[in-house]
């Protein structure tokens, strides 16, 4: 029992991290996030490939 009980809070925390940055670089982050992928030869493969479930 408490080997199950320390799995599982392993688990809950293994999803946990925090990182701390100064306000520009979280800014920056952040704007790479919301900007729009660039068109690549691999995206473009990627999205034009049917999902393995769709065969």
């Amino acid at each position: 029992m408490l080997d199950a009980a320390r799995a599982a809070a392993e688990e809950a925390l293994v999803d946990r991290t925090v990182f701390v940055v100064n306000p520009k670089a979280y800014a920056e982050f952040l704007a790479r996030l919301d900007a729009p992928p660039r068109p690549n030869v691999r995206l473009r493969r990627s999205m034009q490939t049917s999902a393995p479930w769709e065969k």
